[in-house]
């Protein structure tokens, strides 16, 4: 869909954690750029094997990665990847 801004949802979302995508830009390097830009983690199940995506996602990124299936509706992150998480969220 198409960014309606009379969504309240969508607008709570804007609000400091959506990063839209540039109009014209490739969608996959500007996530990995502005997750490696900010220290953020990244929810997804893109292996990233396209050629552009895959040269901005270092070492580092590819660790901040939380892989996901759905089960039975509920969201279920990868067990390791979630222990990573974790991990980095505990650390001071």
């Amino acid at each position: 869909g198409r960014w309606d801004p009379s969504d309240p949802a969508l607008c709570a979302l804007a609000d400091g954690v959506l990063a839209w995508t540039p109009v014209g830009k490739d969608d996959d390097v500007f996530l990995i750029q502005s997750a490696a830009d900010h220290g953020a983690w990244v929810v997804t199940n893109d292996r990233w094997t396209d050629h552009r995506p895959s040269r901005h996602a270092t070492a580092a990124l590819r660790g901040r990665v939380l892989r996901f299936a759905w089960v039975g509706g509920a969201f279920a992150p990868a067990s390791d990847d979630l222990a990573r998480f974790d991990a980095s969220v505990a650390a001071p």
